[in-house]
């Protein structure tokens, strides 16, 4: 079984390819700053977490770290679908 923690990294991977993509289609990136900015926050707050509470880096279940992992793929997802529109 994966490691929460293995999946937010793997996730992260997925998802810094496709913000490369939009960053690299779009020729006005002042159209995208919110996104790019939410995103980059989204990796902070979950890398942080993961680092300040280590123990929680612990196998997919009912847990916390399943929680995070699971609301950070959501909100990316959700803005990923609404950024389409700009491309």
């Amino acid at each position: 079984m994966y490691s929460a923690g293995y999946l937010k990294d793997a996730f992260a991977v997925i998802a810094f390819i496709i913000a490369f993509f939009f960053v690299t289609k779009i020729r006005d990136l002042n159209k995208i700053r919110p996104f790019i900015l939410v995103c980059l926050g989204l990796a902070i707050i979950a890398d942080g977490v993961f680092t300040i509470f280590p123990e929680i880096n612990g196998s997919i279940g009912y847990n916390t770290a399943s929680y995070l992992v699971i609301a950070a793929m959501a909100v990316y997802l959700f803005l990923c679908t609404h950024l389409l529109r700009f491309i």
